[in-house]
């Protein structure tokens, strides 16, 4: 049985979240990062399903996308360290927007804009202040700091890794 934690420690990874074995290696939201995911009980598939349709009405995705019913399940049995769904919505969340950025940034100006300004939003979500680790939120930084100069390149990568 594997607790999927919501910890993102490597580039490579960037905005997905790594699962991890139950090592207390991972904070979940709202929770500093010394203290162990361990001490914190973690969820079912459905309580963390429930946990990602519930963030799902806080976020606004692109016209053309849809969100998926239920968040993928990992593994029968598997459990979810609290905030593992929220986190998956979010993800989902910028992935949406950062394809459709990439999708209409040369010919759509305002639209190419608003698109930008919802990724750039990503700051405020759990996902950015207390998932991705230091090295991560770096990267997305950098991504977002090209593609504001008009440079899909670096957003473009972690789109092809990631989403």
């Amino acid at each position: 049985m594997r607790i999927l934690n919501r910890q993102l420690t490597s580039p490579t990874v960037a905005i997905f979240v790594a699962a991890m074995t139950v090592s207390g290696c991972s904070a979940g939201a709202g929770e500093s990062r010394s203290n162990s995911s361990t001490s914190r009980v973690p969820n079912s598939y459905e309580e963390m399903n429930a946990e990602f349709n519930a963030e799902k009405n806080n976020l606004r995705l692109p016209a053309e996308t849809a969100w998926p019913a239920d968040v993928r399940r990992d593994g029968l049995g598997d459990l979810y360290s609290p905030g593992y769904g929220t986190s998956q919505a979010e993800q989902f969340w910028y992935c949406s927007w950062a394809k459709r950025w990439l999708s209409i940034r040369a010919v759509a100006g305002e639209d190419a804009k608003a698109a930008l300004l919802e990724l750039q939003s990503v700051k405020q979500t759990s996902l950015y202040q207390t998932a991705f680790a230091p090295e991560v939120k770096r990267e997305t930084d950098s991504e977002l700091a090209a593609a504001e100069k008009g440079d899909p390149t670096l957003l473009s990568v972690s789109v092809e890794r990631n989403c």
